[in-house]
């Protein structure tokens, strides 16, 4: 960890395609050309879930057959603040052992919406589930979207 907070702000689609980082989430009013960017991912590329939630917009990006990851990252939502919480989620954006237990031991003030109380919606806008499922028939869930 390179001592700042979210090191990987700006590469994390490219991390988690090329097998570097399992998880990202790109908040809309952090990095909208990041947000836009993950909405227009082919699924055989990544899958991605939009998550609606009283603080905006974020999209979860994984690589196929990984969307356990975002299930998992939904119920680290839930979770009490605290350092198992932070632990749960850095294992899930792919810190190190060590790059975890340096965060917690200097904690940043940090800006992000996670260090704050959140309410997740149950599906995103387009009327998808966080199980990772849609409707046979339906495309991609960004497919034609440029939000």
């Amino acid at each position: 960890m390179s001592g700042r907070i979210a090191p990987d702000q700006g590469r994390e689609i490219d991390l988690v395609i090329g097998g570097t980082k399992p998880l990202a989430v790109i908040e809309k009013r952090k990095d909208p050309a990041q947000y836009r960017a993950a909405g227009n991912l082919p699924m055989d590329v990544a899958e991605v879930i939009t998550i609606l939630g009283t603080d905006g917009a974020e999209r979860a990006v994984v690589l196929p057959g990984k969307v356990e990851l975002i299930h998992d990252y939904l119920k680290a939502l839930q979770m009490p603040d605290g350092d198992a919480k932070t632990r749960t989620m850095g294992k899930l954006f792919g810190y190190s052992e060590a790059d975890i237990e340096a965060f917690i031991a200097n904690p940043p003030v940090c800006a992000c919406t996670k260090c704050s109380p959140s309410v997740v919606h149950s599906s995103d806008d387009r009327g998808y589930d966080f199980r990772g499922t849609r409707p046979k028939d339906a495309g991609h869930p960004n497919s034609g979207t440029t939000e």
